[in-house]
Formats: structure tokens, C-alpha cells, sequence
């Protein structure tokens, strides 16, 4: 970290802004949508350690990866086209409750466990500078529409929790900051997959 003023300006290049986002969300047998999300987030993944004991200290050895369930909050739109129902849909089509019957979709169909994208856009919203596709998604969790006469100056919006087999992230230098890449554009690869 520069410890003057000038040399860190000179280095600071605007930075991104958490606002300027795109969640992708197609649903089995009903297209793609562009969700109206509130609030997303880059999911995390974590290495667990695996300690090895030895005379009176641990070696940490890196263990399994393990990625993390992702939620994000939706604004409703309602109606049967909505994506609060599309959810429940979906839910009940991996695992029906009148029937108990799961496995109606097929895990090795692509389109029934589709992959999700969440886009990270430039200041000026245009292009993405970071692209996370989470692989083989399914919603564990779909939250509640919470309902409330008193309330007059608020949207309805819910949550919900997705799992995932892992992700892929791309990033690329267009739009505005520094995005991982020197002057060269030397940095973060292309695609890494993880």
C-alpha cells in the first residue's frame, strides 16, 4: 500500500461499484429470465484444511474445495409468470410433495439443473468485468413473500438459496477500474475453472 497521497492516486483507478450487477436465471421448460435481483453476491469457495498432527504441531494440508450455497433477494413481479413461482415450480418438479416422488427431473439433463450466471458490470453498467456461471443449480430454499398492510412504501421481495456443483469465472478488462491487470495486462487469466 503506497504510503503517500499522490503515489496512491496515482495507482487508484476508481474502483467498481457492488450496484452494477445481472443475475441470468434459466428455469426448466421456461426459458431464460433476467432477474430483477436487489441484492447478489460472487458466491465463495473455501479449501478446508485437513490437520496432520506431528510431535506437538500441525501441518496444515490443503482438503476437498467446497463452494457455497449462493442466495441472492428478488423483487416480485408476481402472477404466474413470476420468478418467486417459477421456484416453487421447480421445487416441486425435483421433489413433489403429494407424490413424494423424487427424480422426476433427470440429473444428467442440462436444461433440468442449468447453469445460473451472475455478471459483476462496469461503472457505466455496459460490460461485465467479472462473469460467475454457477454449474448444475437447483434451489434448496425459496423464501417467503412476506405480506403487511401497514407497509406503504416498499416493494415485495423474497429470497432464495441455490446449490451448486462448482463454478467458472471469467474476467475481463473492459469498462472502468482496475480489474487484476497490470499495464501489461498481465493478471488474472481469461477463464479459470474451479
Amino acid at each position: 500500500m503506497p504510503n503517500r497521497l499522490s503515489t496512491f492516486k496515482g495507482q487508484f483507478k476508481g474502483g467498481t461499484r457492488p450496484n452494477r450487477f445481472e443475475v441470468s436465471l434459466p428455469f426448466p421448460n421456461g426459458g431464460v429470465n433476467t432477474v430483477l435481483c436487489r441484492a447478489a453476491s460472487l458466491p465463495s469457495s473455501d479449501i478446508t484444511p485437513i490437520p496432520v498432527g506431528f510431535r506437538g504441531r500441525i501441518l496444515k494440508v490443503p482438503g476437498d474445495r467446497v463452494y457455497a450455497p449462493w442466495t441472492f433477494t428478488v423483487i416480485d413481479e408476481g402472477g404466474a409468470g413470476g420468478v418467486w413461482q417459477k421456484l416453487h415450480n421447480w421445487s416441486n418438479l425435483i421433489n413433489n410433495h403429494a407424490t413424494n416422488n423424487y427424480g422426476a427431473l433427470d440429473q444428467n439433463d442440462a436444461t433440468n439443473f442449468p447453469d445460473w450466471t451472475v455478471k459483476h458490470l462496469a461503472n457505466d453498467g455496459s460490460n461485465p468485468i467479472k462473469t460467475m456461471t454457477l454449474k448444475h443449480c437447483w434451489p434448496s430454499s425459496v423464501g417467503p413473500v412476506e405480506l403487511n398492510a401497514g407497509v406503504t412504501d416498499q416493494l415485495v421481495e423474497f429470497s432464495c438459496t441455490v446449490e451448486y456443483e462448482h463454478f467458472e469465472l471469467q474476467a475481463t478488462n473492459s469498462g472502468g477500474g482496475n480489474q487484476g491487470f497490470d499495464a501489461n495486462g498481465n493478471g488474472i487469466p481469461d477463464s479459470i475453472e474451479l
